[in-house]
C-alpha cells in the first residue's frame, strides 16, 4: 500500500473518531426526504423506507432458509446504528435464524457499535469485523448485502463488487443507499449552473455555510475528497454496478437540490416556515423536471441489485443506465 493510501486510512479513522464531529442532517432534510424521496422508494419497492427494504430482505431470506441461518453483510457499517435497529426488529419479529455481519474499517467505531448493540440486547445477533474493504475477500455465501451511504468511501470498487457478486446466489440481493454524483461531491457543470442562478435571487439568509461558519456570496463548490475517502470515487459507484448487476428497482434523485438540504447550507431552512419549504419545493420540482428530461443526472440512489436480470422498476424512467453521466 502507498503512503498516500495509509495517510487516507488514518484521516478517515480520525474523522469519525468523535461522534460530536458527525454532523446530523438538518431538519429540512427530513421534510424533503419524507415529502419526495420516500414516496418514490415506496412506488419502486412496495415498501416505505430504505430501512424497511433492508429488514424485508433479511426477513424474507430467513423465512426461505427454514431452520438454516440467513446472513446479511453490511459493507462499511460505521457505528452500526442501522444494523442494530435491524437486529432489534428481527428480535421483535422473533426471527432467530438471521445474522448481521458488520464490516468496518475503524476500530473506534466498531467498539462504539459493540457497546450500542449490547445496550440494546442484540449483540448476539451481530458480528463486528474490523475490515479494510479494499482488500476484503468474501468468506461465505450471503443472502443480503447492504451498503448504507458507504460505497462512495471505497477505492477498490471493482474488487469489492466482484467479491460481493461471487458471494451472492441467484436469490441474493444487494441493497444500497448511496452517493453517485461527481467525485468529492462537487457539482457537475449542468447542476452548478442552476445552483449559481438560484444563488443570485435567493435571500442572503440562505447563504450561511454552517460547516465553514461563513456567508458565501457565491456558492462554494467544495471538493471534500482531498483527505480521507469522502467521495473518493463517487462518480464510479453506479457505472461499475451497472456493469456487474441487474436491478429489481432503482430510485435516482438529487443534483441541484443537494446544497439546500444538506449539512452546509441546509441549517438555514426551517421546516415550519412556509417560505423556506416553498423554496425547497421549487428547487426539488426543478431538479426532478431536469432529471426526467435527461438534462441532469442524479447524485443519490436507493436501489436493489442482484446477480441476474431483475424486475427493473425505475420511477419516472430514471433508470440506472440513464442516471450515469457520460464524462
Amino acid at each position: 500500500m502507498s503512503a498516500s493510501y495509509v495517510d487516507r486510512v488514518t484521516q478517515q479513522i480520525q474523522q469519525y473518531a468523535n461522534t460530536a464531529a458527525l454532523w446530523k442532517l438538518p431538519p429540512i432534510y427530513s421534510y424533503w426526504n419524507c415529502r419526495y424521496v420516500i414516496p418514490r422508494v415506496q412506488q419502486a419497492s412496495g415498501v416505505g423506507s430504505i430501512f424497511d427494504t433492508y429488514f424485508n430482505a433479511i426477513a424474507t431470506a430467513a423465512q426461505a432458509k427454514g431452520g438454516k441461518r440467513a446472513v446479511l453483510y453490511s459493507i462499511g457499517a460505521g457505528d452500526c446504528t442501522v444494523e442494530t435497529m435491524l437486529a432489534e426488529k428481527l428480535r421483535a419479529a422473533k426471527i432467530a435464524n438471521a445474522r448481521i455481519v458488520c464490516l468496518e474499517l475503524s476500530p473506534v467505531r466498531l467498539e462504539r457499535a459493540r457497546r450500542g448493540a449490547s445496550a440494546k440486547g442484540v449483540a448476539d445477533l451481530m458480528e463486528f469485523k474490523e475490515t479494510d474493504l479494499n482488500v476484503w475477500k468474501a468468506p461465505e455465501p450471503v443472502e443480503v448485502f447492504i451498503a448504507h451511504h458507504t460505497l462512495h468511501h471505497l477505492v477498490e470498487l471493482e474488487t469489492i463488487y466482484d467479491e460481493i457478486k461471487a458471494a451472492m446466489t441467484d436469490e441474493s440481493v444487494f441493497l444500497t443507499a448511496d452517493m453517485i454524483g461527481r467525485n468529492g461531491h462537487q457539482r457537475w457543470p449542468e447542476a452548478l449552473h442552476w445552483i449559481e442562478q438560484l444563488w443570485t435571487v435567493m435571500p442572503d439568509r440562505y447563504k450561511l455555510n454552517f460547516q465553514f461558519s461563513s456567508v458565501h456570496e457565491k456558492y462554494l463548490d467544495w471538493d471534500c475528497s482531498t483527505s480521507g475517502f469522502e467521495g473518493i470515487r463517487a462518480q464510479d459507484v453506479l457505472p461499475l454496478l451497472v456493469e456487474r448487476f441487474g436491478y429489481d428497482w432503482f430510485v435516482g434523485y438529487g443534483g441541484v437540490i443537494d446544497p439546500f438540504i444538506e449539512r452546509g447550507y441546509g441549517q438555514n431552512f426551517d421546516p415550519a416556515d412556509p417560505a423556506d419549504t416553498g423554496f425547497i419545493d421549487l428547487v426539488e420540482n426543478l431538479n426532478q423536471t431536469l432529471l426526467e428530461a435527461g438534462k441532469l443526472t442524479p447524485t443519490m440512489m436507493i436501489a436493489s441489485f442482484r446477480k441476474g436480470v431483475g424486475q427493473s422498476k425505475a420511477p419516472a424512467g430514471v433508470t440506472p443506465e440513464r442516471a450515469i453521466r457520460r464524462v
